[in-house]
């Protein structure tokens, strides 16, 4: 294994670490609305390295979230892994293919945004068969807050998308 690979293993070792303790630590949760920037360290892998490490850091980091909360590992474990795991990958693709510059773009404001709408749309098609499958399905419980949920969404990813290009400058200096 040569040192970049080993350098970029290590960086996402350590993207998925960051990850776990701002899902699991560092959130705020009230209802079934989360609010927290676990995802961040998800877009930094996934515009840094490619779609197939923003899908490991998104489903690894989100594992070990489950496996950390509450519920621990059930039936629904590996759906709730999917929507990070998904966007880490379009992400990373969509970046990668269509050559997105970081440096404040409105291109690149607009995906990082989708992206966190994306993530929150798949959560509630989580929300909607964990509560199928687990037995515990109401409408105002899924489907009640989604306004808020898609509200609280854009403006996290606004808040992303202004302070990712600053923090991608400083990470590039240190793992070039």
């Amino acid at each position: 294994m040569n040192r970049s690979n080993i350098k970029k293993l290590t960086f996402t070792g350590v993207l998925i670490g960051i990850f776990v303790v701002l899902g699991s630590y560092l959130s705020v949760n009230a209802y079934n609305i989360k609010i927290t920037f676990q995802n961040l360290p998800l877009f930094i892998g996934a515009i840094l390295y490619g779609p197939i490490e923003g899908f490991v850091i998104g489903f690894i980091g989100m594992f070990i979230c489950q496996l950390l909360s509450p519920y621990g590992f059930t039936y629904t474990t590996f759906l709730w892994c999917m929507p990070q795991a998904t966007a880490g990958a379009i992400l990373g693709f969509v970046m990668k293919k269509y050559g997105i510059k970081v440096e404040n773009s409105p291109r690149f404001w607009i995906l990082i945004i989708i992206m966190h709408l994306i993530i929150t749309v798949l959560n509630t098609i989580v929300i909607y068969m964990d509560s199928k499958i687990m037995g515990y399905y109401s409408f105002v419980y899924v489907f009640g807050s989604f306004v808020v949920r898609v509200l609280t969404s854009i403006v996290v990813g606004v808040i992303y998308a202004c302070i990712l290009p600053i923090m991608l400058r400083i990470i590039k200096s240190f793992i070039q």
